[in-house]
């Protein structure tokens, strides 16, 4: 344990953090105390990050913790690394797309060229999903808190099953990732 916490990155006695809320992948910046604590009481796992090392609580919450180590040539070129990268890098990328789009449904004028083909191509996408898609769209993405929360009180205030809205926003995002040119 001790080696390990040598070897985190420590940027003003805070960690980056990577750590799994359902289906979330939820990135942050954790105090070293508290880092220390949750790897004292938690089992080291082999990374399926590159960069990170990996921890399972005893509660089953998974953890990673950015370290300072070069990682191995092998690892970065693992097909299952590279595809975990694209899926995150993308699926990040829509939501934002999609956020911004849903915050300001009418908008016309835009700062950077980049913003309004963002605006543009999520207005194509969302365009072919029929009316009750959208609406239920607009209520997961136009809230501000997380993507799991909003999907949680869509569920449970339109009584579906939170799958079928975990479904629709993957689809809703691989199309925009697609017609972005982020995915094959």
């Amino acid at each position: 344990m001790k080696n390990m916490q040598e070897n985190l990155e420590v940027i003003n006695g805070l960690v980056d953090t990577l750590y799994l809320a359902g289906k979330d992948l939820v990135r942050g910046r954790t105090p070293l105390d508290t880092v220390k604590v949750i790897i004292g009481d938690s089992k080291l796992l082999k990374s399926d990050r590159v960069g990170y090392v990996s921890y399972l609580s005893p509660k089953g919450h998974k953890w990673w913790f950015k370290t300072v180590t070069e990682p191995i040539q092998d690892d970065i070129n693992s097909r299952e690394n590279r595809k975990e990268w694209y899926m995150a890098h993308y699926t990040n990328f829509a939501r934002h797309c999609l956020r911004f789009y849903f915050k300001f449904p009418n908008k016309t004028e835009f700062e950077h060229d980049i913003d309004e083909v963002n605006w543009l191509t999520c207005d194509k996408v969302v365009k072919d999903f029929d009316y009750e898609r959208r609406q239920l769209l607009k209520k997961i993405y136009a809230q501000n808190d997380t993507l799991a929360d909003n999907i949680y009180f869509v569920s449970v205030t339109e009584n579906l099953d939170q799958e079928i809205l975990w479904n629709l926003s993957r689809k809703v995002e691989k199309k925009i990732a697609r017609k972005r040119g982020l995915i094959k």
